[in-house]
């Protein structure tokens, strides 16, 4: 591939995640500080058995991860109740690696989720929620928004963040199911993978990121 692509966490970003953990401005707005070696390579190993495809990264060309990001199931007091009527709305987050930072990773990795959302046929919506304070990762969804994208501010609500009360706002985008369709790429089988849904992502090729669509075998 000549420029980076979405795949899954590999255990080959556990350097990556670490740089990410041991980082203060990377996990100012996560609950939890530097999680150390024990802890980082814990959540890498269930990241890569996860039978969801639940966390993915963004490599470069040369397979180092540059962003990484998560699409997580939401309880039904994590859904706003603008969204009720969603079937299954999931959560997005997004973060760049240390290094990566103000080259668009971030919009990317998110665009690219959006992606794997749509395709698959029991999600129907996608939240984000941001610190208020989070100037970096406000100024990715807020371009994303006013770029005409679908995503829409629709609230601020009060949360805890390491025990101090904070406000954070919310993000939505609902969507509809894409037709996606296209010939099967040729990929390196370590680079490109089958969600449950039958979806295969891949490197790009002559036309970008592609998303194909496959009846179950």
């Amino acid at each position: 591939p000549s420029e980076p692509y979405l795949r899954v966490l590999m255990e080959r970003d556990l350097d990556a995640l670490r740089t990410f953990d041991a980082d203060p401005e990377s996990t100012r707005f996560l609950q939890w500080n530097d999680k150390g070696d024990a802890e980082t390579r814990a959540f890498l190993a269930r990241a890569t058995s996860t039978p969801d495809w639940r966390f993915f990264g963004l490599s470069s060309p040369g397979g180092a991860l540059l962003a990484w990001g998560e699409l997580k199931p939401l309880a039904p007091e994590e859904v706003p109740p603008i969204m009720a009527g969603a079937a299954h709305p999931r959560g997005l987050t997004y973060a760049t690696i240390p290094g990566h930072r103000g080259r668009g990773y971030g919009k990317r990795l998110m665009d690219r989720l959006y992606e794997v959302a749509a395709a698959q046929a029991d999600c129907d919506g996608l939240v984000v929620r941001v610190d208020s304070d989070n100037a970096a990762s406000l100024k990715t969804i807020q371009g994303a928004a006013s770029w005409g994208s679908g995503w829409t501010e629709i609230d601020s609500e009060p949360y805890l963040l390491k025990g101090k009360p904070r406000t954070r706002r919310v993000f939505i985008r609902q969507f509809g199911w894409p037709a996606l369709s296209g010939p099967p790429p040729s990929a390196s089988p370590a680079e490109c993978f089958s969600a449950r849904e039958a979806v295969l992502f891949h490197p790009p090729g002559e036309g970008g990121l592609g998303v194909w669509r496959f009846a179950p075998p």
